[in-house]
């Protein structure tokens, strides 16, 4: 073989070689982990940094990889076809064909891509570097080739928009957390737990609040000594105090501050000025965003807000409990009895308080009802029926049997739930 046959046989070895490694980028920059990249170059590392630069712009990344691995592709072929034909004659066109079918599947197309599959974060890192290269090399004809395909697709509108983006990534988020929660072994309440966190970002403080009418409170016009007895007996770290009605909430004590003053006092009431203690409300809109709310809970360092109308009428109390209990679940069963776990009875049914929040009943039974109309079992019951159903009446929503066991005028305060079996 002489010199130049030699230069040549290395010449389509080393494009087989580039294209190959060229086909691992494509299937490791498709496949990588981009939160693992993220949370990489967050720790410093600067090829990690590198792949998130080249996956902000897919369109030139993936372009310019078919570019390259085309071109080296079409170029390995010629040469070796040329010295095929040179050695062999005409039989030569089937030789160079055999042969580089043989080559460019398994040694460029398999073998390399199964290497990135199977380490896609590593091949992605390693690879950085070339792809930007080539990214940058062919960025006059990978821009061309955009906008060409822009011209021919732009009839079908096939341009992402915001909210799809926002849906597709809050549908990756939740696919990792129950994909990782398998692999890993999670249970399913910290998968929950995950899933909860994720909502927050599209409920809003109306949805988790206290309603008016279940907040105890304490009236504030009376003597010192009556009121710091009802403060006690009210059971709460923080206790709203109303003015000329209920719904003129015009302070919150925190029962911690009232205790400190009592211990100095040796559990003496009298001489205790209550307005020392008494901290002004907090008002919030009901549109509030749930995770906004919880943001600035933490920025004030605060633990309750009153929740009102655009009228400004009292709608309900939030506080930081109440956010943390979407997320973990009740965890404060002394708070409210009514409110505790729903346990299966002996027949399979279940009875509810009418309060209880229909998203932690699907929590804690795994079912799927819609809180979309209502954030209470009762406001479900009422939506699907259209009207507010008598004690004894059973309304159905399949494959689900709410029986009301007790009304309390307009208010539906006991349900009987179960499972209706269907075929």
């Amino acid at each position: 073989m002489t010199h130049d046959h030699c230069m040549l046989a290395l010449s389509i070895c080393f494009l087989l070689l580039l294209s190959a490694l060229l086909s691992a980028a494509e299937t490791a920059f498709t496949s990588c982990s981009k939160p693992r990249m993220l949370t990489l170059e967050n720790e410093g590392n600067k090829h990690a940094a590198l792949v998130n630069r080249i996956l902000k712009k897919p369109d030139l990344l993936i372009g310019a990889i078919l570019v390259g691995y085309n071109v080296i592709n079409v170029v390995s072929s010629a040469l070796t076809t040329a010295a095929m034909i040179e050695a062999f004659g005409e039989r030569g066109l089937a030789y160079a064909t055999a042969i580089m079918s043989v080559l460019i599947v398994l040694f460029v197309e398999i073998l390399p891509k199964t290497i990135a599959l199977q380490r896609p974060d590593r091949t992605a890192i390693f690879l950085a570097p070339l792809v930007q290269v080539l990214v940058f090399v062919l960025v006059p004809i990978t821009t061309v080739c955009r906008n060409i395909i822009g011209v021919i697709l732009k009839p079908f509108k096939l341009e992402k928009q915001h909210l799809e983006i926002e849906e597709t990534a809050e549908q990756e988020i939740r696919g990792v957390i129950d994909m990782h929660a398998d692999i890993l072994g999670a249970s399913q309440e910290t998968a929950s737990m995950l899933h909860a966190v994720v909502d927050l970002k599209a409920m809003s403080v109306s949805d988790v609040m206290t309603h008016r009418r279940d907040m105890i409170s304490v009236p504030l016009g009376q003597p010192a000594e009556q009121l710091i007895q009802a403060l006690l007996d009210a059971k709460h770290s923080l206790v709203p105090l109303w003015g000329k009605t209920p719904e003129d909430i015009v302070g919150v004590i925190d029962a911690r501050r009232l205790i400190a003053e009592l211990a100095k006092r040796e559990g003496v009431t009298r001489g205790i000025d209550v307005a020392t203690i008494v901290a002004t409300p907090w008002f919030i809109p009901n549109t509030t965003g749930l995770l906004d709310q919880l943001t600035t809970f933490r920025q004030r360092d605060a633990r309750i807000a009153f929740v009102v109308d655009e009228y400004g009428v009292l709608q309900g109390m939030l506080t930081l409990a109440d956010i943390l209990e979407e997320i973990v679940g009740h965890y404060d069963k002394g708070q409210f009895n009514a409110l505790a776990v729903p346990k299966a009875q002996a027949d399979g049914t279940i009875i509810l308080d009418g309060r209880f929040p229909i998203r932690e009943l699907n929590r804690e039974m795994g079912w799927e009802l819609s809180d979309e109309n209502a954030t209470t079992i009762a406001g479900y019951i009422i939506h699907i029926a259209e009207r507010i159903p008598e004690p004894g009446e059973t309304i159905y929503s399949d494959p689900f049997a709410f029986q009301i066991l007790a009304r309390k005028q307009k208010q539906i305060s006991k349900v009987k739930i179960r499972i209706r079996k269907t075929g």
